[in-house]
């Protein structure tokens, strides 16, 4: 039984296409925010594990955390170092690990004080 040369062609196109189109979609899937909100990130914690990112007006009520209460999701994240200046909200910019007390944001710049209430 032979095969004609066109189909045996097409065959290998529609094999190609199919491993090109995996490929793509599982590279799609490492995209990383380099901005988020605190409660996207409390929602991919392991995600964005070791990835350098800045949170976007986070809630800090103590110097020591970013606390995300928010769609049935409350996640206290400790901050290193702490924050030392009076003001609740804030752009961090940093990088999140997963240490022996908890998620850690290592914090490589505080923005501008967002707002002190």
């Amino acid at each position: 039984m032979k095969i004609k040369k066109e189909v045996l062609i097409g065959i290998l196109l529609v094999v190609v296409m199919v491993v090109v189109y995996f490929q793509f979609k599982d590279s799609e899937e490492e995209i990383f925010k380099s901005e988020l909100s605190s409660l996207e990130l409390a929602q991919n914690l392991e995600k964005y594990e070791g990835k350098e990112f800045t949170i976007l007006n986070a809630y800090i009520p103590s110097e020591a955390f970013i606390y995300v209460n928010e769609e049935n999701i409350s996640e206290r994240i400790f901050l290193n170092p702490p924050n030392r200046a009076y003001c609740r909200y804030y752009n961090l910019k940093g990088n999140l690990t997963l240490e022996e007390k908890g998620w850690t944001f290592n914090v490589e710049e505080y923005g501008e004080c967002l707002g002190k209430k």
